[in-house]
């Protein structure tokens, strides 16, 4: 506690200023990854003026550190509940700021950055009942004159899922009607079913590779399709040598999802995304 550790984020930051590129920040307020510390104080729980007070902090050495080369910044992520009973998701974040604390950290994040783009960025945004909460709980944040600017749909998805394309329209148009700028987030297309934990390939069969460029070009095809209303895609991963795949939802279990090679190759699915 107490100490900023910038070494390999400035290493970015600098490659992306040095090149003319804009980076996406991701992100102030999510469950999974946020120290155990930051929602503590002298062995209790923090309080709500503690936990604002770091929050504010976090935010505000960010914005000075790499605002000039952030293009837009995840406020929150991830928070709503994949528990078809539960709305928002369990976290410190809830249970010491309440049930606004969504809401309010936009407001804060827009206190620290006035003239930044301020998104919402979640998993799963294709699936029915989780998109709804989704849209319910943007919609009364818009309605509520909370500066949100757009959402991020995360695409981990997988070759095998046939009608990708077509639930991603719909979900694009559905959230620009709330006047939102809507970006694809963290896309990788797994050569695994997300429930399969028993399959694995070495190396992946040249027909898996091809649906894969399938389904990228699909995709694809949509976006371009709605590029008025879709404002940036962004990929988890650079290249098939380094994924989270290669460990989740099995350890050690080799994945290809992406448009490069382990050696840096482009992949079929890379020719099908920019050649059309």
């Amino acid at each position: 506690y107490g100490t900023w550790h910038f070494y390999a984020a400035d290493e970015i930051a600098d490659y992306a200023r040095k090149h003319g590129m804009t980076m996406r920040g991701h992100c102030f307020v999510w469950h999974s990854q946020t120290p155990g510390w930051f929602f503590s104080s002298f062995g209790e729980q923090a309080g709500a003026e503690l936990l604002w007070e770091r929050l504010g902090e976090h935010i505000g050495v960010m914005a000075e550190r790499y605002g000039d080369v952030v293009e837009v910044w995840d406020v929150a992520n991830e928070v709503i509940s994949d528990d078809r009973g539960e709305f928002l998701r369990p976290s410190p974040y809830l249970d010491i700021l309440g049930d606004d604390y969504v809401a309010q950290s936009f407001l804060l994040a827009r206190q620290i950055l006035p003239d930044a783009r301020l998104f919402y960025n979640d998993y799963s945004v294709l699936d029915p009942v989780k998109q709804d909460k989704i849209f319910r709980l943007l919609e009364d944040m818009l309605d509520r004159g909370i500066p949100v600017d757009g959402i991020g749909i995360q695409g981990h998805w997988n070759i095998y899922q046939e009608d990708l394309a077509e639930r991603l329209d719909r979900a694009i148009v559905r959230f620009a009607g709330l006047g939102l700028e809507v970006q694809v987030t963290e896309m990788d297309l797994s050569m695994y079913r997300h429930e399969d934990i028993e399959t694995r390939y070495s190396p992946p069969p040249p027909e898996l590779l091809e649906l894969q460029a399938r389904r990228y070009a699909e995709i694809f095809a949509v976006l371009r399709d709605r590029s008025e209303m879709v404002t940036g895609v962004t990929f988890w991963g650079v290249s098939d040598e380094k994924t989270w795949l290669d460990n989740f939802p099995v350890s050690g279990r080799k994945n290809w999802p992406l448009l490069f090679d382990e050696e840096m190759r482009p992949k079929l699915a890379y020719t099908a995304i920019i050649d059309f």
